[in-house]
């Protein structure tokens, strides 16, 4: 369909910029006969509005391209909401919609105005945005439980990284990343100094859902109650 409608314009707009080319030579020509400016007119009287169909269906096409960029990027934006906890950064976001930083610095901005965000800076002095997640979590996917003695007490727990295999040290900076939103350096130190603990006093829920996402990649991980 979309094709279509490309091919429709183009041939409109060509079409009437023909027709527009007449009276632009013809009129201005002393020695033209009546004929002659007649059909004129009667060019520019048919080409104004063929061009005007024209444009209206390229201004459609724009329209729509940029309603599903939108989306596009609205969608990346609530993804990753939802996979980090309302723990966002530029450069994830601008990685993840295809943005210019810039463009997505201020994107970013003004979801925060919208939503109401507190802001924390990273060890590199990078801003992390989170966004309330209230309503927008996905439902907990349950991992294989851990001793009672791990996991009793509060609704807390330290996630810890005990152990991973050496040739899933680079996904697994990918997945650590993901889900902190902290810096590339940060999460490297975290792998090079096993055990390491990736998350404090992160609720229990929260912490099963990264404990899954780990042991995908061959992290062994346990969940400590505080």
């Amino acid at each position: 369909m979309r094709f279509l409608r490309k091919t429709a314009a183009g041939f409109l707009l060509t079409f009437g910029f023909l027709l527009l080319l007449v009276p632009a030579v013809v009129l201005p020509d002393r020695e033209a006969t009546q004929d002659d400016r007649d059909g004129a007119w009667g060019c520019l009287a048919m080409g104004i509005p063929v061009t005007a169909w024209g444009g209206w269906i390229v201004w459609g096409l724009y329209s729509d391209r940029r309603k599903a960029r939108l989306k596009q990027v609205q969608d990346a934006f609530y993804r990753l909401v939802r996979q980090h906890h309302g723990r966002v950064t530029v450069l994830n976001f601008a990685m993840e919609a295809e943005l210019p930083g810039e463009e997505a610095k201020a994107f970013l901005d003004a979801r925060s105005r919208e939503f109401g965000v507190t802001f924390d800076v990273m060890e590199d002095g990078g801003i992390v945005y989170q966004f309330p997640v209230i309503g927008l979590e996905e439902p907990p996917v349950m991992a294989a439980a851990e001793p009672a003695a791990v996991l009793a007490g509060g609704d807390r727990v330290d996630v810890v990284l005990l152990d991973f295999p050496p040739n899933q040290k680079i996904p697994l900076i990918k997945v650590l990343r993901e889900m902190t939103g902290l810096s590339l350096a940060a999460t490297k130190d975290m792998t090079d100094q096993v055990p390491s603990v990736i998350g404090s006093n992160v609720e229990q829920a929260v912490a099963r859902q990264w404990q899954q996402r780990l042991s995908a990649v061959g992290a062994t991980v346990q969940l400590r109650s505080r």
